[in-house]
């Protein structure tokens, strides 16, 4: 996807989403990048061109948590790295939802 998205795109879609961050996904479902506000910011303080593609903008490895973990440790990583947004993946890897700190509180 973030070959088609162009850096305009994406912070376009950012500004609806109420987190803040887009994860992308392989064509396995695996969570592979995201794109938070401080990229977008990062990226325009870099003066990249608004029409470029993403991907020089994205953070590559974002943090995800099993989905085995608990509401608690949830909420501890949440705390603890300040996130809006962390993907819950599968054993093998493969997204299953995205929660947002607000729907914890």
């Amino acid at each position: 996807m973030e070959n088609e998205v162009s850096l305009r795109q994406a912070i376009e879609l950012l500004l609806r989403d109420k987190s803040r961050v887009i994860f992308f996904v392989d064509d396995e479902a695996r969570v592979y990048a995201s794109f938070s506000e401080g990229d977008a910011l990062r990226a325009l303080l870099a003066g990249l061109d608004l029409e470029m593609g993403v991907q020089a903008a994205l953070h590559a490895a974002p943090f995800t948590l099993q989905n085995s973990a608990t509401e608690d440790e949830i909420r501890m990583h949440f705390r603890e790295l300040h996130h809006t947004a962390i993907p819950i993946v599968s054993s093998d890897g493969k997204l299953e939802k995205v929660i947002a700190y607000d729907e914890l509180l």
